[in-house]
């Protein structure tokens, strides 16, 4: 699969297309790149309160590290979906389920880069 990375535009249509991600009111996305990632806050219409290009780098030095990040997110009750908008992304996400089954096992929403965490069903 030819997984380019995933520009603000594309990842924003997301919201609005796929069902699971249309609900996502007063909500946090993560977008997350191989070296850095943004969080996305969602007003009560989901519209993006803070659609603009900043970025912040991880604060991991490794894979565990990375893993301990994710799920200290995933704490947040406001932590609404992880979206991977890159290959490495996408592959340190599927490494996280693969270790950890945090995330709704949903094929079809992995081929859009989204990971739910699996108490959002």
């Amino acid at each position: 699969m030819v997984y380019p990375e995933r520009t603000l535009p594309e990842a924003s249509y997301l919201l609005v297309s796929v069902p699971e991600l249309t609900g996502l009111k007063e909500k946090s996305v993560f977008l997350l790149y191989a070296e850095k990632f943004k969080q996305w806050n969602l007003d009560k219409g989901s519209g993006v309160l803070n659609f603009d290009e900043q970025c912040k780098e991880y604060p991991a030095d490794d894979f565990n590290t990375f893993i301990g990040f994710i799920e200290s997110k995933l704490l947040d009750s406001k932590t609404g979906a992880f979206v991977a908008m890159d290959l490495p992304a996408f592959n340190a996400m599927k490494k996280v389920q693969e270790q950890r089954e945090l995330f709704n096992p949903d094929k079809l929403l992995w081929k859009h880069g989204v990971f739910l965490h699996k108490k959002q069903n």
